[in-house]
């Protein structure tokens, strides 16, 4: 049997159901396709939104595969009958298209003695997913919730202020119409999708048509979808997210039949019907980023520069300029960053904060590496020069914990990135503390006492509660290194009483004046040597009075004295 055009399945966005796609359906099958529109499983119009409801329930159990088993429950007849499928997902429908292709494109299924197949994958302004065990953002954390949601037992509700986001190509009035249609929930468990499988492995032509004036999903951010899809094709568009109402696509529809049949590129076009049906997809508001100034503020626009920074410096060969590089790209972040965000009182998102953690902790990485306890154990690095910026930013990083405690007490939402991130600037100020104690004047080569100020107390106190809260039972953090530090930083907040302070050099104007190396030329930092104890305390827990003995044994070991430890 020869089969000149290849069967046309559609997966709906998220909120979607196949009427929405039924306008550009019925035109390609005035041409003489064959078309398929998936119904989803993942999103509906409950008739209760009371929690103990059965289809309630029912919905929050739902997930991505889901939808993937009812892809392939909905090509298999036409799979049976030897035919060739080019599958389209739009937004959160590339997601579930994408994991449909495992094991069912033409050349696996003739591998296995089957005929037909999927031929083609095109994307309709929708994701990627870039690694193997990671969410399309790249962790492993639930979705963020958005301020266009109501959020109830794994269900999210869609609000009316999204309307005018999604809808931007049309008219306010066309606009309510185009709303009516939408579906109003979907399971959260959908969005929160590990994939195993990514855009990259895919072997059959991949298309990626993106939308230009999309404000649900920023073109940049679309762009980078790209790029980590490993798209084999781009089709830029002057649309909106939901180009099926841009009355500007009446141009594509004369190619559209020859196109598709040809697999050329201009077969995306599929998409650019004069439909004034339309398809909405909320999932894309966990991470949308809309030029609008207001979107500044939502997850992709906050984390996805941050993340390619992140990715940047970790592969990074370190030299300066790829240094310098990254610090005026931070700098250019900070400049775009949502000033209403800088005062913690307008944190509204975990998320929101994170991304400052995550900022100031990529700072830190470009003047040290990543390795902690090499931080903690290296008595040269805070004779560096370029050590002085490290703890600059690790006192910036801690006047955001105490809202951090504020917003998750038990710190249980936070990705484990964030973890590292707040451990980092913890060490660089534990290293960096190590100089108000076991100094000696090399003039007098007595002992002496650096009083810290009481500001810099209170923000090495900030770091510290926040490693007991990760620390604490119960946390998904807890572990012996951030224990350790949690006791070493409150050691490191007192001075020795048994020294004499009355040679300490005041010091309380500016904590940062006390990281400049010119203020420590004429003492002997031999309190470097205690960098031994670090090894010691990561063996086992200790106490914090433990830690102050272990301290002062070095001492003893150095320089004569009582043994604490005794």
């Amino acid at each position: 049997m020869s089969q000149t055009k290849p069967v046309v399945a559609i997966v709906p966005g998220g909120f979607c159901g196949p009427d929405l796609y039924e306008g550009v359906a019925n035109t390609l099958r005035e041409d003489g396709f064959t078309v398929i529109i998936v119904t989803s499983t993942v999103t509906k119009n409950l008739p209760s939104k009371d929690t103990t409801h059965p289809e309630f329930k029912n919905l929050a159990n739902k997930g991505l595969l889901d939808d993937v088993d009812e892809i392939h429950a909905k090509l298999t007849p036409s799979f049976d009958q030897g035919l060739e499928v080019v599958i389209f997902g739009h937004s959160y429908g590339s997601l579930p298209a994408l994991l449909a292709l495992q094991g069912q494109t033409v050349d696996e299924r003739k591998a296995k003695g089957l005929s037909g197949g999927i031929k083609a994958y095109a994307v309709i302004a929708g994701f990627a997913y870039a690694l193997r065990g990671r969410n399309v953002r790249g962790d492993t954390e639930d979705a963020p919730p958005m301020p266009y949601f109501i959020t109830e037992e794994g269900v999210f509700h869609i609000q009316d202020s999204a309307k005018p986001l999604f809808f931007s190509d049309l008219p306010a009035e066309e606009q309510d119409a185009a709303w009516a249609k939408v579906l109003g929930s979907q399971s959260r468990k959908s969005l929160n999708h590990l994939s195993e499988f990514t855009n990259s492995e895919v072997q059959i032509p991949k298309t990626y048509i993106l939308c230009e004036k999309d404000e649900v999903v920023a073109p940049m951010y679309q762009e980078m979808y790209v790029k980590t899809g490993e798209f084999d094709k781009v089709e830029k568009l002057p649309s909106g997210h939901f180009l099926f109402v841009n009355p500007v696509s009446l141009i594509y529809t004369d190619r559209l039949g020859d196109t598709i049949a040809n697999l050329d590129i201009k077969s995306l076009n599929l998409v650019c019907l004069a439909d004034r049906d339309m398809s909405i997809d909320l999932w894309t508001e966990f991470g949308s980023c809309a030029t609008a100034a207001s979107d500044r503020h939502e997850y992709f626009a906050i984390f996805v520069p941050l993340l390619r920074l992140l990715q940047t410096i970790l592969s990074s060969p370190r030299d300066i300029d790829s240094m310098d590089g990254i610090r005026d790209s931070l700098e250019q972040y900070y400049l775009n960053f949502p000033p209403d965000l800088l005062e913690f009182s307008s944190i509204k998102f975990m998320y929101q904060l994170e991304a400052m953690i995550w900022f100031h902790g990529i700072f830190i990485l470009t003047f040290v590496r990543q390795d902690l306890l090499e931080i903690l154990i290296d008595e040269a690095l805070p004779l560096q020069d370029e050590f002085y910026f490290a703890p600059e930013h690790a006192i910036l990083l801690g006047e955001a914990l105490p809202t951090l405690l504020q917003l998750d007490s038990a710190l249980q939402r936070i990705s484990p990135a964030t973890v590292f991130f707040i451990n980092l600037p913890s060490t660089i100020m534990a290293s960096a503390m190590w100089r108000f104690h076991c100094l000696i004047d090399l003039d007098t080569t007595s002992p002496v006492v650096i009083d810290i100020p009481e500001s810099l107390v209170v923000n090495v106190t900030f770091h510290q509660e926040v490693l007991q809260a990760l620390s604490n039972l119960g946390s998904k953090c807890d572990i012996k290194f951030i224990r350790t530090m949690s006791d070493i930083l409150s050691v490191l907040c007192r001075v020795d009483p048994d020294l004499d302070s009355a040679v300490a050099p005041k010091r309380d104007a500016d904590i940062m004046s006390l990281w400049d190396r010119r203020n420590w030329d004429k003492y002997s930092l031999k309190s470097y040597e205690n960098g031994a104890i670090c090894l010691q305390v990561l063996g086992q827990r200790f106490t914090e009075e433990k830690v102050l003995a272990c301290l002062r044994a070095i001492d003893l070991a150095l320089g004569g004295g009582e043994d604490y430890m005794a």
